[in-house]
């Protein structure tokens, strides 16, 4: 089973939980991401913050090495997408013609430009962000008995 997760830039969120889904060596489930302006990137293959993070809790390698755009292909390959926003949901059927058969909302924010300028706050962020995309992976998981398209 595939579960794809999208952001906007996949430099961050949907990166995050990519990583730890695939850390979690679940038997035929396997995670990827995209991000729906990934295209656009500034912040490079993947934050620092989140490369920083990812690396200290030792699952980095568990995530792909580069963003990726979101693509109606990659979503067809999908069994589960599981969105961070509901912009996200919005433009992937506004901008692709497409809604996905199965899907979820996680409705975790993104940082913001304030956040990032703050040391003490983003990294408290961070490490909020990442408890809540873990939270609702273990849930997701363990509510479908590690088979979340159930």
């Amino acid at each position: 089973m595939n579960i794809h997760f999208v952001c906007t830039g996949n430099t961050f969120r949907s990166r995050m939980a990519e990583a730890y889904l695939n850390s979690k060596n679940i038997p035929n489930i396997k995670a990827s991401s995209s991000g729906i302006r990934a295209i656009n990137n500034l912040d490079g293959d993947i934050t620092s913050y989140t490369k920083k993070l990812l690396s200290d809790l030792g699952i980095l390698k568990y995530t792909n090495k580069k963003w990726t755009q979101t693509t109606k292909e990659k979503l067809l390959n999908a069994d589960l997408v599981v969105l961070m926003k509901e912009e996200h949901l919005s433009w992937v059927k506004d901008h692709l013609d497409f809604t996905p058969k199965n899907y979820l909302v996680f409705n975790v924010d993104d940082i913001t430009d304030s956040i990032k300028g703050d040391k003490f706050k983003r990294n408290e962020f961070i490490k909020l962000t990442f408890q809540t995309i873990s939270s609702k992976i273990d849930n997701l998981t363990s509510i479908a008995g590690s088979d979340p398209a159930r």
